[in-house]
C-alpha cells in the first residue's frame, strides 16, 4: 500500500509539474501525458521501450494520437487479443518521424510514412471529415508541441497490414440475415472454368435483378464488371429500382444521361472483394461512424458499411441494407440491397458545382451572378460548362460590358452532356451563343480552339458536368 501511495503521489506531481509548463515548452509526449482522453495512449507508450524518450526527444514529428475511446472500441471486440508486440506496432504506426505536418497540410490522398517498417498512412479528406486509411477519423486536429504536432482519433486506431490481415480472417460462422425470395440463386449462363461465372454472368442468372443488368448493358459497364480481377458489387433489386422516381429512371436511360447512370451504377461496385464476413468482423464496420469504402465511380465516393448489431449490414446511415451477402462470382462477390444508393452529386446543379469550388472558380461564379446566369445553369439541362479558372481572367484589365459578357459566358456552355470520354480530336460542338468550339487532342493534352487547355475533367453534377479550362474562350 506505501508503494501505491508513493507513486500515485509522484504520478499526481508529475502531472501537476506538467501542468506549469507553457504550451510550447512541453513536448509531444507531455502534451498527451496531460490528456485525460488520452491516457491509455500514455499507458501504452510508458510500457514501449524506448518510445516515450523518442516523443520528448525527437524533432518535427506527427502523432496520430488514438484516444481512450478509440482504444477500448478495439479492446472489448471479444475477436481482438492484442500481444505487447502488436501494440507496440500500432503505436508506431501512428507515429511519423519525418515532418511536422498539420491539418492545412492534409489533403485527400496524401501518404505519409509511418516508424513501423516504413508503412504508409493514407489520407481521405470530404465532406464528412478527415480520415486515415479510409475509416480512423481525426477529431481534434493541431495540438502543438515543443517538437512537434498532434492530431486525436476518436472511433478506432489505424491497424498495419499485418495486424489487418492477422484480424480480418473469420473467428465465427458466417451470418447474413435472410435471404429474401427474390434471391433465388440459378446455375449461371456460360460458367466459367471453375464453375463460376463472372459478376455480369451471375447477375444474369439471379431472379429479380433484371433493371439492375439491364442498366448495366444500357451503361456499357458489363464488359468492365466481367474482367475486373476483383469486384464488389451492391446490387439493388428489381423492387429497389422501382422505388426510385421515375423520371429520374427515365433520364437515365436517355444517351444525354449515359455517363450519370455510370457514375450511379459504379457508386455501387469496389475494385476489391468484400466479403460479408470479413466486413462484420471488423471492429470499424462495428463503430458508430462505420466503415467508409472508397468506389470505382469517376469522382471516388465512398459508402459507409455500418453494423449496428454485428449481425446486418447498413448502408449510408440506413439509406440501404444488405439483404443477402456473398454470391459468388469467378471474379467477385455480389450483395443484395433494397434501395438504390444515390451519390450526392444528384442534389447538386452545374452553377452549385462552380459556386462551391471557390479556390478556383470564385471569379467564374461572380461573373455568372453578374450575367444572371446562375439560374439558367441551375435548370433542368443538361449543360456541359467549360469553366475558366481564376487565373484565366488575369488577361481582361477591364471587364466588358453586360452584353459582351454574357456573350462570353455563354459561349462556354454546351446544351448536353460531353464528358471527357466523348471529347475526341476534332470534335466541333455548338455553344448556347450559337457559336462552335473546336477540340484538338495533342501530346499537351486537350484543348480548346487551339489555344485553351483543359485543366480538369468530369465534375459531375445533376444537370450536368463541368470541365476546369485554363483559359477564356472568345467567340
Amino acid at each position: 500500500m506505501r508503494f501505491f501511495n508513493t507513486a500515485a503521489a509522484t504520478f499526481v506531481a508529475t502531472i501537476f509539474l506538467y501542468s506549469l509548463l507553457p504550451v510550447d515548452a512541453q513536448s509531444v509526449f507531455d502534451v498527451i501525458s496531460n490528456d485525460r482522453q488520452l491516457t491509455l495512449l500514455r499507458t501504452f507508450l510508458t510500457t514501449t521501450p524506448g518510445l516515450a524518450n523518442k516523443l520528448r526527444s525527437s524533432t518535427d514529428i506527427t502523432i496520430f494520437a488514438p484516444t481512450n475511446q478509440a482504444f477500448a472500441n478495439v479492446l472489448s471486440n471479444p475477436n481482438v487479443d492484442l500481444s505487447p508486440a502488436q501494440i507496440a506496432q500500432i503505436l508506431r504506426y501512428h507515429f511519423v518521424p519525418s515532418g511536422e505536418f498539420l491539418a492545412s497540410d492534409i489533403s485527400d490522398g496524401l501518404q505519409l510514412r509511418s516508424a513501423f517498417q516504413s508503412e504508409r498512412l493514407t489520407f481521405q479528406v470530404n465532406s464528412t471529415g478527415v480520415f486515415v486509411n479510409n475509416f480512423s477519423q481525426v477529431v481534434q486536429p493541431n495540438m502543438m508541441a515543443s517538437n512537434g504536432v498532434i492530431h486525436k482519433i476518436g472511433n478506432t486506431p489505424a491497424l498495419p497490414r499485418t495486424i489487418l490481415n492477422a484480424l480480418s480472417a473469420p473467428t465465427r460462422p458466417p451470418t447474413t440475415p435472410a435471404p429474401v425470395p427474390v434471391m433465388q440463386p440459378v446455375p449461371a449462363p456460360a460458367p466459367a472454368p471453375d464453375g463460376l461465372g463472372n459478376i455480369v454472368e451471375v447477375a444474369v442468372s439471379l431472379d429479380g435483378f433484371s433493371t439492375l443488368v439491364d442498366l448495366v448493358v444500357l451503361a456499357e459497364l458489363d464488359t468492365a464488371l466481367a474482367t475486373l480481377p476483383s469486384v464488389t458489387v451492391l446490387a439493388p433489386t428489381d423492387e429497389a429500382f422501382a422505388a426510385l422516381d421515375p423520371s429520374l429512371v427515365e433520364a437515365l436511360t436517355t444517351p444525354a444521361y449515359k455517363f450519370h447512370l455510370q457514375e450511379i451504377l459504379l457508386y455501387h461496385a469496389f475494385e476489391s472483394i468484400l466479403q460479408g464476413p470479413n466486413l462484420l468482423d471488423s471492429f470499424s464496420v462495428l463503430s458508430p461512424e462505420g466503415l467508409f469504402l472508397t468506389t470505382l465511380n469517376t469522382a471516388e465516393d465512398r459508402v459507409q458499411f455500418r453494423s449496428p448489431d454485428g449481425q446486418s449490414l447498413v448502408l449510408n446511415d440506413g439509406a440501404a441494407n444488405v439483404v443477402v451477402a456473398d454470391v459468388a462470382a469467378s471474379n467477385g462477390v455480389i450483395h443484395a440491397i433494397d434501395a438504390v444508393l444515390l451519390p450526392s452529386f444528384l442534389q447538386e446543379t452545374v452553377a452549385t458545382v462552380i459556386a462551391s469550388d471557390t479556390s478556383n472558380l470564385s471569379t467564374l461564379t461572380s461573373l455568372l451572378n453578374q450575367a444572371g446566369l446562375v439560374e439558367v445553369l441551375s435548370g433542368d439541362g443538361p449543360f456541359t460548362v467549360f469553366a475558366p479558372i481564376n487565373e484565366a481572367f488575369d488577361v481582361l484589365t477591364e471587364l466588358p460590358d453586360l452584353d459582351t459578357l454574357t456573350d462570353i459566358l455563354t459561349y462556354h456552355v454546351v446544351a448536353g452532356m460531353y464528358p471527357s470520354t466523348l471529347i475526341e480530336d476534332g470534335l466541333e460542338l455548338t455553344t448556347v451563343l450559337g457559336s462552335t468550339i473546336r477540340f484538338s487532342v495533342t501530346e499537351m493534352g486537350v484543348m480548346i480552339n487551339d489555344n485553351v487547355p483543359i485543366e480538369t475533367t468530369d465534375t459531375v453534377a445533376g444537370n450536368g458536368i463541368v470541365h476546369k479550362i485554363g483559359g477564356i474562350l472568345l467567340p
